[in-house]
């Protein structure tokens, strides 16, 4: 009963989980283990919060971004476990309290490698002013083996700060890679961040192999790209979908040459030793990362009403900026006090001969120390003024160039975004696990279903195969039943009414003094048909009791002749009884009835004293012959 309740819930189960699934366009397998696993719905509770915790979290870009490559290192000879050292050093002790490390990428006929280069095994050492190790940041012995592999940085924050007046970089187990002359062991690194507080102290800092590296002077690949403060992650951001201020753009000109300036003034007086020029980023995919910032430009302080210059702060007009891609350029000058400053551009960006020219950004920031300034102040530019369309809904305005966005969210300092990519490494690793333990619930509930119905789908055709055999059984079962039942009664009552009217035709025919010779006959007639009767009767049933017998026939037949004969005599020649036992137990039965009427008739009508029984077979029958030397038929 348990068996058919859980075949029949299983049923309604089905009939209810169907057509949702075709509506919700889900599969069968995940509408069947929603409602068999409690553990799916925490997973896909978790994966609900996960989804929504990413959503405010900036984003691993897979484009290119432009920028510089980083270090690389090829090795055409050796093995991969040959170690190489990397040394960075900075000019004064700092205190570090977080050390960050990003992975390179490069573009082949494969697509996108975002871990381009990355060993398996990196050890990360802070170093004193002797290069002797002082604090062990990271070991890492599965570097480029990670479940999420879309080149996230490798931040470790310190415990504590620890003076360092430098790091070193330990690597080995370097990837196989396919250039085009020929397959090398190489390690590539994009970027290393130290910081104290939010100052990263390796910018600009000296950049040192132990061990010769080839291919140094490459236009993408150089030592110094280690710290220039350029990466393949993009701007440092923190996403806001409703953004529409999306910085400013100049007009389009037909030169290069063209003079452009931007006005920034303070509040106040105040302190300033660096500038941040973070790039704009169009919808179109003409423009390429680094998109319209200037190539020359000087950062002037200027009077009350801008009137006269006072100092130039600093200058870049005599050689072409390199374009950053889509990173913040950054430049250091010795601290200055202003309140009124000019982005005095002399050549701005042009991508080619018959593109136009634009000068544009999506933020400008004024700094002190890693300290944003400009953040709310007034800014007018020599052109294009106001609020301008861009691609809609986007706009471009002065306002925008200090309002703390970049192009897509909210600016943020690089230490603070570089932890945010961190916590979201570690929420789509654990958002990856959790969708594999899913597809395995999945997968295995559907392989259980499968055993399941295949094992009911055996049972059916099974049951199609054995329900009848026992269905025959029982009603041969009951028909021997009813058999025994009407053998018993002809026993009882027809064989005692006989017996009775036997016994009182003798008693009659005692006590009758005088009786005719015709009564005595037949008086004796009926007490002798009476007798005969019972005997018939017993043989009767007999036959009943063993009908559908699965006895020998060749002992059947004997019986039957014995008891039907009476003194006549019976020869049996019996040949082919195995093929006669094989019959069906029915067909044996028709067999003794048909055998016993010719032996009854023979008895009663022939006048026979000799009786033949004889079985033989030919190609395809069995014979049964019964012949006797009587009478025949008249």
């Amino acid at each position: 009963m348990m068996i058919k309740w859980t075949k029949i819930h299983l049923m309604l189960t089905l009939m209810l989980v169907l057509p949702s699934a075709v509506q919700a366009q889900t599969t069968l397998p995940e509408k069947l283990v929603t409602r068999f696993s409690s553990r799916w719905d925490k997973i896909q509770v978790e994966l609900s919060h996960i989804g929504k915790e990413l959503e405010a979290l900036p984003v691993i870009p897979l484009g290119d971004l432009g920028g510089t490559g980083g270090l690389i290192s090829y090795k055409h000879y050796g093995n991969r476990n040959d170690e190489l050292n990397v040394f960075v050093r900075w000019d004064k002790p700092a205190a570090i309290d977080l050390v960050a490390l990003v992975p390179a990428r490069r573009f082949n006929w494969d697509g996108l490698d975002p871990e381009f280069g990355l060993s398996n095994f990196i050890e990360i050492e802070l170093l004193d002013g002797n290069d002797n190790p002082v604090y062990l940041v990271a070991r890492e012995n599965a570097a480029a083996s990670r479940p999420v592999q879309k080149g996230f940085p490798f931040v470790y924050p310190l415990p504590a700060p620890v003076q360092a007046h430098g790091v070193r970089i330990r690597c080995r187990e370097y990837k196989y890679h396919e250039f085009p002359v020929r397959r090398l062991h190489t390690l590539a690194l994009a970027e290393l961040f130290c910081f104290s507080g939010r100052l990263n102290v390796a910018e600009g800092a000296e950049v040192r192999l132990a061990e010769d590296a080839t291919n140094q002077d490459h236009w993408l690949w150089r030592a110094g790209f280690l710290v220039d403060g350029l990466t393949p992650l993009g701007l440092p951001e923190f996403p806001a979908p409703d953004l529409r201020h999306i910085g400013w753009c100049s007009y389009a000109h037909a030169s290069e040459d063209t003079d452009a300036t931007i006005d920034i003034e303070f509040h106040r007086p105040v302190k300033l030793d660096g500038m941040r020029m973070f790039p704009s980023r169009t919808t179109t995919s003409e423009d390429p990362p680094g998109f319209a910032l200037p190539q020359r430009f000087r950062l002037i302080a200027f009077d009350e009403g801008f009137v006269q210059p006072t100092h130039v702060i600093y200058d870049h007009s005599e050689n072409d900026m390199m374009n950053p891609g889509h990173n913040p350029a950054t430049f250091r000058f010795p601290e200055t006090t202003v309140q009124r400053v000019r982005l005095e551009c002399s050549k701005i960006w042009k991508n080619f001969p018959h593109y136009p020219a634009f000068l544009s950004f999506s933020e400008i920031q004024l700094l002190h120390g890693e300290t944003n300034l400009a953040e709310g102040t007034t800014v007018s530019a020599s052109e294009r003024k106001g609020i301008v369309k861009a691609h809609l809904p986007l706009l471009w305005s002065e306002e925008s160039l200090t309002d703390g966005f970049g192009p897509q969210g909210k600016l943020v300092p690089q230490r603070e975004w570089l932890l945010l990519l961190d916590q979201r490494l570690e929420l789509e690793t654990r958002q990856q696990a959790l969708s594999m333990e899913a597809d395995n619930l999945a997968t295995t509930l559907q392989r259980r279903l499968s055993r399941t119905f295949g094992g009911i789908g055996i049972l059916a055709i099974l049951a199609l195969f054995i329900l009848p055999v026992r269905y025959r059984r029982r009603e041969r079962l009951h028909l021997g039943i009813l058999r025994q039942r009407i053998a018993d009664d002809l026993h009882d009552e027809v064989g005692a009414n006989l017996s009775s009217i036997a016994g009182s035709t003798e008693l009659l025919s005692e006590i009758t003094e005088q009786q005719s010779p015709k009564q005595k006959e037949l008086l004796l007639d009926i007490t002798r048909t009476a007798r005969k009767t019972v005997k018939e009767a017993r043989a009767l049933v007999y036959f009943l009791d063993r009908m559908g017998f699965e006895g020998d026939l060749a002992k059947q037949f004997m019986k039957l002749a014995k008891l039907t004969l009476g003194g006549i005599s019976c020869e049996l020649h019996l040949a082919n009884m195995d093929a006669f036992n094989r019959l069906p137990p029915t067909l044996k039965w028709d067999l003794l009835l048909f055998c016993k009427e010719a032996l009854h008739n023979i008895y009663k009508h022939a006048d026979a004293d000799r009786v033949e029984i004889k079985t033989y077979a030919s190609a395809k029958h069995l014979h049964l012959s019964i012949m006797d030397n009587g009478k025949g038929l008249a």
